[in-house]
């Protein structure tokens, strides 16, 4: 499983993740089951300002686009409780490959 994380440029500012996520055949409806659960939790975090959650055709892609108040807000939210508990231990075990991009807005 390959992981490739930038670091957004740096700077302050707005900071967007795009999280990638290829779900094996057999597991990608459990994975879309942890998802709502994930989306719900992040957006009660105070530097989360949106989750959006995409599912590709054929239901094992997701694409997870995020944005947070700053790369502190980013780091907090990698660090929580439930993002450990669902991404890392329930979640990434599930998938094909992930790919996740800290991204900085180019214009605002």
């Amino acid at each position: 499983m390959a992981i490739s994380i930038g670091d957004g440029g740096g700077g302050g500012g707005k900071a967007v993740v795009l999280a990638i996520w290829h779900a094996r055949p057999d597991t990608h409806e459990v994975v879309a089951k942890h998802i709502p659960e994930l989306r719900a939790r992040s957006l009660e975090e105070d530097g989360c300002l949106s989750y959006d959650v995409y599912r590709g055709e054929g239901g094992s892609q997701f694409v997870l686009v995020e944005v947070y108040r700053d790369a502190d807000a980013v780091d907090a939210h990698r660090a929580s409780p439930h993002f450990r508990d669902l991404v890392l231990e329930r979640i990434a075990p599930l998938l094909a490959s992930r790919s996740v991009m800290r991204l900085q807005p180019m214009l605002e």
